[in-house]
């Protein structure tokens, strides 16, 4: 069998076949992900094919597939937010020489989550070990990484704002400790008139 018909009919059955999982929630909205049955083969001097299955536990399980064109060679190729295929997430890949590491950010694409991967001695064969579950991060800007997290952000949103015009008011008519204060600056008392007079007398 060609790698191309291989390619093609792995596509069509992580697009078609739904996972064994029962949970219902997108795995783009887990606060971590685990990458399992990792496979990147270097096809060609100028070609990676990259598959993996991003997991998390009570949430349904996504594959990503690509076929990425890189400069070549391909054992040290880097490439940035290439989508996967039948799927809404994308991957960012880097290389380092020493220790031939690897390292993969996953990203969903609508969600802006993503999660970094590494692994060390990443030539040594197609299939890299499983990996996480790491944490996934908002890359959206006023994102929250849950729905808790939200809804404290909001409660405390709101406790400032009911806060911010009690302040403006007090600053606005100070008490009446606070103007005795003041005037005691300004105008001395009788005691003090009288002691300076006669000081100065």
């Amino acid at each position: 069998m060609k790698f191309s018909t291989a390619y093609n009919l792995s596509l069509l059955v992580a697009g078609s076949l739904p996972l064994l999982g029962w949970a219902g929630k997108p795995v783009e909205e887990a606060p971590s992900w685990t990458l399992k049955q990792i496979s990147r083969t270097l096809t060609s001097d100028d070609e990676v094919w990259l598959g993996f299955l991003i997991t998390s536990e009570g949430y349904d399980s996504q594959w990503c597939y690509q076929l990425v064109n890189v400069i070549s060679p391909s054992s040290k190729a880097q490439w940035v937010d290439q989508p996967c295929v039948g799927s809404d997430f994308s991957t960012s890949w880097g290389y380092k020489d020493e220790n031939d590491v690897g390292i993969l950010v996953v990203r969903h694409l609508d969600t802006s989550r993503v999660a970094w991967f590494g692994w060390n001695g990443i030539n040594q064969s197609n299939a890299l070990s499983d990996v996480g579950p790491n944490a996934t991060k908002l890359l959206r800007e006023g994102a929250s990484n849950d729905d808790e997290s939200t809804e404290e952000d909001s409660k405390a949103k709101a406790q400032k704002a009911d806060a911010e015009p009690k302040a403006q008011k007090a600053d606005a008519e100070p008490n009446d400790a606070e103007v005795k204060r003041q005037r005691a600056e300004i105008e001395p008392d009788d005691t003090v008139a009288k002691e300076g007079v006669a000081f100065i007398a």
